[in-house]
């Protein structure tokens, strides 16, 4: 597999451009706290998904999305099928800050999903997310975008 040259940019583009909605869909409070929270069969297990402060990837978002353009290998598959799409990831960053139960929850190809797998499936520690002023596991989605010229 290899980095398409031109295609960094237009990753790092429409990443930026998804994170700004997840952003801004995170800072929206839901009334109903019910909502807020996946239950498990543990209280302290607990999955949320807003929190008063949300997980931060090492560095903030912008680190995010550079560690995620620099890491992506476009495959070569794809490219010479011409597949392009956004990829959405779903994650947990737990109370340690560890990134587990990575899943593809919209896809576009097989390969193109398994590549924003291994890129998710390959970040590293967070600072964990806080309700309360406790650590809490905290449900995440990232979009990452594969284009070609």
């Amino acid at each position: 597999m290899k980095l398409l040259k031109n295609s960094h940019s237009k990753i790092v583009l429409g990443f930026l451009t998804a994170l700004i909605f997840i952003a801004f869909a995170c800072n929206h409070k839901e009334s109903n706290q019910s909502q807020n929270t996946i239950k498990t069969s543990k209280t302290e297990d607990q999955i949320f998904n807003i929190v008063e402060n949300m997980p931060e990837f090492p560095g903030g978002e912008m680190a995010l999305r550079t560690f995620i353009a620099d890491s992506i290998r476009y495959p070569i598959e794809a490219q010479e099928k011409k597949i392009q799409g956004k990829v959405y990831i779903s994650f947990v960053v737990n109370k340690t800050g560890k990134v587990i139960n990575a899943k593809v929850v919209r896809g576009v190809d097989p390969s193109l999903d398994n590549e924003a797998l291994r890129v998710v499936n390959s970040l590293p520690e967070w600072k964990p997310g806080r309700q309360h002023g406790k650590k809490v596991n905290v449900n995440y989605t990232v979009p990452i975008l594969f284009q070609l010229n």
